[in-house]
């Protein structure tokens, strides 16, 4: 009773370290509920969030839309790969591009997370359509292959991607990769949107794996890179797929060689700083866009500076704004600002469009010219001890009076922004000429649709008495197009330069570039 009756009592230590204890298992407790209920929260709103995608990729796919269902069913598998739904999806949309390699390679992602009897039956379905592809492209005739490929061009986009990028380049422009392969000294990762496979191994010559990472060293080049679809290194070719023999040798000239092995025949060749190679049939023609390819780039460092070499090179293509081929220009070199007086060196493209400019470290301006084209001007910088690729100059046929020619350039990355004109013609109807309608009758078209970085991609308005706005969309909705160095070039009749306009700063998926009425542009230059 004392410790109750004394004024200077203390509690018993064993009381004050249960109510401490009591206090905090309360506090605890709070901080775990709280957690738990976050927990609960994000998964709640990610089970949303790949519900959206899932529905809104359906729908999508419910109108044929199948590109815009591809990048939703992409976006979902993102947000959890462990669901099976959208790799069955997205595989069924990649069967209906006729895309069967695509279609087998998600599955088999898929089957890394989790097994099933659907998975197993779509992978059974999605190899007999490759098979029934290969037999069907073993029917194709001669005369077939021919015309398809009679306007068949090299990208030089991937081949110059695949000569120039880096592991750090490769995960700037296309973020973490959706797979990787570590075994045996030997990294692959896969990037589903481009449909591609980059290894790296070590060379005897090169440090290009991070052991302690199973990962590829920052600044390291792939050692080898394979397409799912080897359509992604060409354009212009028809509606069935094949590059004949002879237009590969066109196109290729005597870098071209041919040989068999173990009963399957391949093209080697060496273009745009790569080398590649890629399975043909024993005529020597590619016969199927999931044929086998693979491509290494040639020059694994920088121009050196000794022994009277040059500083560095840069290396593009010349193409005609109308068709996206190359072609061949002459390139006057200047001072950078100068657009006559002394000229440096002087320099003829490929027929392919290739040129190849090394010099001393310093800025310069190209003068690019063709008989009946609108000569262009490229202010272009060469950096010491590097090879810059992508240096793209896009030339312009003339006018005719009464048309209106734009023009859309832009670098490496983002792949694909469409131009969009879209309005009223002279005759008071409403158009909209874009990549979903490349032609309207009496007012215009889309004569290039370049999906693959670089450009161009080319509208000319035949119908000068329309007004429309001018607008660039990001296809893919990466919000990065401030970035990507867009130009959009407006030729008039009678103009001796075109109309030039620079992608703002602002970040954004549509670029609203101008209005066109009664004769006029009026810029607008707003980021949306």
């Amino acid at each position: 009773m004392e410790y109750w009756e004394n004024d200077n009592y203390q509690e018993p230590k064993e009381g004050k370290f249960r109510k401490r204890f009591l206090i905090g298992s309360a506090v605890v407790l709070v901080l775990v509920l709280a957690v738990v209920a976050g927990v609960l929260l994000y998964r709640g709103a990610k089970a949303q969030r790949y519900a959206n995608a899932i529905r809104i990729a359906n729908e999508y796919y419910n109108d044929a839309d199948y590109e815009n269902a591809i990048q939703l069913y992409l976006e979902a598998i993102e947000i959890n790969p462990e669901k099976q739904t959208a790799y069955m999806n997205l595989s069924s949309a990649y069967i209906q591009t006729g895309n069967y390699t695509a279609a087998l390679n998600i599955i088999q992602q898929a089957m890394q997370y989790f097994t099933s009897a659907d998975l197993t039956d779509r992978m059974n379905l999605v190899q007999s359509l490759i098979s029934s592809q290969s037999a069907a492209a073993s029917e194709l005739t001669d005369e077939l292959i021919a015309s398809t490929s009679a306007e068949a061009q090299l990208d030089s986009g991937a081949f110059d991607m695949v000569a120039a990028y880096t592991y750090t380049d490769y995960y700037r422009d296309f973020g973490s990769a959706d797979s990787t392969d570590v075994s045996g000294g030997e990294v692959v990762l896969y990037y589903s949107d481009m449909g591609m496979y980059t290894t790296y191994y070590d060379l005897s010559d090169e440090k290009v794996l991070d052991t302690s990472g199973n990962m590829p060293v920052a600044d390291a080049k792939p050692t080898e890179v394979r397409f799912t679809n080897v359509g992604r290194l060409f354009s212009g070719v028809g509606e069935t797929f094949a590059v004949s023999r002879e237009r590969l040798e066109s196109l290729l000239g005597n870098s071209a060689s041919f040989y068999e092995e173990n009963g399957s025949w391949y093209m080697t060749a060496e273009y745009g700083g790569c080398s590649l190679t890629v399975e043909t049939d024993s005529e020597g023609n590619i016969v199927s866009e999931s044929a086998w390819n693979e491509l290494a780039p040639l020059s694994r460092t920088g121009t050196a500076d000794d022994e009277g070499e040059a500083d560095g090179e840069i290396n593009g293509y010349v193409q005609d704004a109308t068709t996206g081929n190359g072609m061949r220009a002459t390139i006057k070199v200047r001072s950078r600002g100068s657009q006559s007086g002394t000229v440096i060196e002087e320099l003829t493209s490929a027929n392919n469009g290739s040129y190849t400019f090394s010099g001393e470290a310093g800025k310069y301006t190209l003068e690019v010219s063709c008989s009946g084209y609108v000569t262009e001007y490229a202010d272009v910088e060469i950096i010491k001890g590097q090879t810059k690729v992508g240096q793209n100059i896009v030339l312009s046929p003339e006018v005719a009076e009464g048309e209106i020619r734009i023009v859309l350039s832009w670098g490496s990355y983002p792949t694909d922004l469409d131009s969009h004109a879209q309005g009223t013609s002279s005759s008071g109807s409403s158009f909209h000429i874009s990549y979903n309608n490349k032609t309207v009758s009496n007012v215009g078209s889309l004569d290039v649709d370049d999906t693959s970085a670089y450009g161009p991609e080319t509208i000319t308005i035949t119908d000068a008495g329309a007004s429309f706005e001018y607008y660039v969309v990001d296809y893919r909705r990466e919000g990065t197009m401030n970035t990507s160095g867009a130009t959009v070039k407006v030729y008039l009749p009678g103009n001796a330069q075109a109309v030039t306009y620079t992608v703002p700063s602002q970040q954004g998926n549509t670029w609203h570039v101008f209005s066109y009425s009664n004769g006029t542009l009026n810029v607008i230059g707003t980021m949306e």
